[in-house]
């Protein structure tokens, strides 16, 4: 999503389904654009502290901060090209 400039400004646990291998993030109207929105690092950084506390909660452990910052580095390179591997499904 942040190679298209976009954050998901509410992700949980709950907005990530899992299907025979595939991510598809849902419940996405209150996401923002990730260059025009003066909080979208914020955003990013809860979305993945809530993602990271819930798979710790599973054995998981990782540093929220350390992927934000990997994934903010992402997103303004455009790391990805769509449909590349590892893409996740975003239905709106």
């Amino acid at each position: 999503m942040l190679s298209r400039d976009v954050v998901h400004g509410d992700l949980s646990a709950d907005n990530v389904l899992v299907w025979e291998g595939r991510a598809t993030v849902i419940d996405l109207p209150q996401d923002v654009d990730a260059k025009k929105n003066r909080f979208a690092r914020r955003l990013l950084e809860r979305d993945v502290r809530r993602i990271c506390e819930h798979f710790e909660r599973c054995g998981v452990r990782a540093d929220p901060h350390r992927i934000a910052d990997d994934l903010d580095l992402l997103g303004a390179r455009g790391a990805r090209p769509p449909g590349a591997p590892g893409e996740l499904t975003v239905d709106p």
